[in-house]
């Protein structure tokens, strides 16, 4: 089996094309100085990267929510995070994303009623087995858009995905919904792990496709 920790992928203005070393330094440190006012003004830097994502696996706690009828999403959060779900989650043979990572998949959305089915948890490989009393939901293979989300304070969800669709329309990318779902990302070590007055880290994946 293979346990190889796929990370989520970095923007790298070398990526971009072929630039000079000099000119690369002088646009990181402008944009270094730029971000880092935006950042102490208390607003969100977005950036967006789209990818191949693998056809895999999402396995955790799920429940219809919202809407009149359904679960509040807090709720489940919180029993993940305080029932030894997550540490379980750690464990969880072919799991394909780092330590004390955690997503929340969103997906089948019902208009008549508002609600969505939520499963907070972790990607694993395609196939992996399903522990007893939790939920899943397969992933197929897709071009996946990562906005990604950094700021000092830690409550970036209101408004990702439209913060998101506008940094992936950007980049001459537009969503694919056929496919029904989304996910928010908290990525261990740079949003679980950070210590108070820290730069939080938040990603929001989102299908998309190439205009």
């Amino acid at each position: 089996m293979n346990n190889e920790v796929k990370k989520l992928p970095e923007s790298d203005p070398k990526s971009y094309g072929p630039k000079k070393p000099e000119i690369i330094d002088m646009a990181k440190n402008s944009k270094l100085f730029e971000n880092k006012i935006i950042l102490e003004q208390g607003k969100i830097i977005t950036d967006f990267k789209a990818f191949d994502f693998p056809n895999c696996r999402f396995i955790g706690i799920g429940k219809r929510v919202g809407g009149e009828s359904g679960a509040e999403p807090h709720d489940i959060w919180d029993k993940v995070l305080s029932d030894g779900t997550k540490e379980r989650l750690n464990d969880l043979p072919g799991r394909i994303v780092p330590e004390n990572d955690l997503g929340g998949l969103m997906y089948d959305y019902d208009g008549e009623t508002d609600t969505f089915m939520l499963i907070v948890g972790v990607f694993a490989e395609s196939g992996t087995d399903v522990p007893e009393g939790y939920t899943y939901r397969d992933v197929p293979a897709c071009c996946m858009g990562v906005g990604r989300h950094i700021s000092y304070n830690d409550a970036m969800e209101d408004g990702a995905h439209e913060r998101t669709v506008q940094a992936m329309k950007n980049a001459g990318y537009s969503p694919d919904y056929s496919l029904g779902l989304s996910a928010e990302y908290y990525p261990g070590k740079e949003y679980g792990d950070v210590e108070p007055g820290g730069l939080y880290t938040f990603c929001y994946l989102l299908p998309c496709k190439k205009v």
